[in-house]
């Protein structure tokens, strides 16, 4: 009886530590994506170094900067920090309330000189939390 009653105690102190350590690796992942993103001066000083991937960069449209090509279908703008602006390009409709002065959290990837090709612009991309 004595080896049941430990066995039962270590097993449920197992089956509690998983819990635990998925509920803090959650909440870790979460915190991960809500926040993952690099400013416009890291994407600038990063530069060649983020080639060949996605990455997702915070910044604020710059008043002025926003510049539509009928012939192509793309929009670029600037993508500013308090710091340093990048050069940003997106080929799609642009998100309802997309204006200048917007903080955006956009998903890009580095062309050349500077430049990013912005790949999406998230549904809650518009947002209240990404501070520069």
């Amino acid at each position: 009886m004595n080896k049941k009653l430990v066995w039962l105690v270590v097993s449920a102190s197992v089956v509690a530590l998983v819990i635990v350590g998925g509920v803090i690796g959650l909440r870790v992942m979460g915190q991960k994506t809500a926040e993952g993103h690099i400013t416009a001066t890291e994407a600038r000083l990063q530069g060649a170094s983020l080639s060949g991937r996605s990455v997702r960069i915070a910044g604020r449209v710059v008043p002025g900067s926003i510049v539509w090509n009928p012939s192509t279908g793309v929009t670029s703008f600037l993508l500013a920090d308090s710091q340093s602006s990048i050069e940003a390009a997106y080929r799609g409709a642009m998100p309802n309330g997309f204006r200048p002065g917007d903080n955006l959290a956009v998903e890009a990837r580095y062309v050349a000189d500077g430049k990013y090709e912005v790949l999406s612009i998230p549904s809650n991309a518009l947002c209240n939390v990404c501070h520069s």
